[in-house]
């Protein structure tokens, strides 16, 4: 029961470290700090009276930030490559968005097991999973990276970082918002922030000037989009040709899609343990066919579209969508 009562406590605190609008605000907590939510998490968890209450409940709270760095034989179940988390947000985000689709993450629970210490799911379940996989797949180009999603994150996070540079807000009093507090907060900041605000709220997104495959792009400049320091300057040549001001053009460069599930390992009927794109051709499929779907996008105000758009298509070439 013990162990018990630290993987449940290790499941609902896992994600006490992210910030307003989750991976907006830890891009940038990684961009300033070098540190992610996990880590927050840690310090949260052991640094304030959450500490005090697990451990009233018997609940050693150092045993379950391990849990929820993924370390030790349960780790797995909280932090792995098919761990309860990602079970839990694919299904909630297809609910809140609208997405249809089908998993059943109670056939792969109930499959589960341990095998030398390693988590694993038995090979009749392999369907359910596969079904999962296909699902995270599916989820990428249709909402986590949509370009609607996408601009309006780059607002959002445009408009954080001109509040925090002009001194309304700090990265610590960031990490300690709700998503309320921090709209507020931007609202009654700079004309820039307020201005974003306002544009997000009325859905007056910025659009697309030109979309274009990561994969594709060969040389140095493929290179240089995978570099932030390096995608900053080529952001600002763009804003500066176009004649736009600071802040009002988006070079948007997602992180490589990463199928990490692709490693969750299967017992197969002779007993032989195999990781899953090993033994589904499905999800070895999958996993090389994601890059197809690694895209990035310039974004600006719509009035703009027309004046960006032949600027920034001399500057890359071709766009995806006329790529035959």
């Amino acid at each position: 029961k013990e162990r018990m009562d630290e993987i449940k406590a290790a499941a609902l605190l896992h994600d006490l470290g992210h910030g307003p609008f989750s991976h907006i605000s830890e891009e940038i907590l990684t961009n300033l700090k070098g540190t992610t939510h996990e880590e927050q998490t840690k310090q949260i968890i052991l640094s304030s009276p959450i500490k005090d209450i697990l451990s009233k409940q018997g609940i050693d709270p150092v045993r379950v930030v391990d849990l929820i760095e993924g370390k030790g034989k349960y780790g797995a179940l909280i932090a792995g490559d098919l761990d309860v988390d990602r079970m839990d947000f694919l299904m909630r985000d297809a609910h809140y968005t609208g997405v249809r689709i089908s998993t059943d993450a109670a056939r792969i629970i109930s499959k589960m097991d341990f095998k030398d210490d390693s988590l694993v799911i038995y090979e009749t379940a392999l369907t359910a999973a596969e079904g999962l996989l296909l699902a995270r797949f599916l989820m990428y180009p249709s909402l986590y990276m949509h370009h609607t999603c996408r601009s309006a994150g780059q607002m959002l996070k445009h408009a954080i970082l001109d509040a925090m540079k002009n001194n309304y807000l700090t990265l610590k009093e960031l990490l300690r918002m709700d998503d309320i507090e921090l709209i507020s907060t931007l609202k009654n900041s700079t004309s820039y922030a307020k201005e974003m605000c306002g544009l997000l709220d009325s859905r007056k997104l910025f659009k697309r000037s030109y979309i274009g495959s990561i994969k594709k792009m060969k040389g140095s400049l493929g290179r240089n989009l995978k570099n932030e320091r390096k995608r900053s300057t080529i952001e600002q040549k763009l804003t500066k040709k176009s004649g736009l001001d600071e802040d009002y053009l988006f070079l948007d460069v997602p992180p490589p899609p990463v199928l990490e599930e692709a490693k969750a390992k299967v017992c197969l009927e002779n007993d032989e343990v195999k990781l899953i794109e090993e033994v589904s051709s499905l999800v070895k499929g999958m996993k090389h066919a994601q890059l197809d779907h690694w895209k990035f996008w310039v974004f600006a105000p719509k009035k703009y579209l027309s004046k960006v758009g032949p600027i920034v298509k001399s500057f890359f070439g071709v766009e995806e969508n006329e790529v035959s």
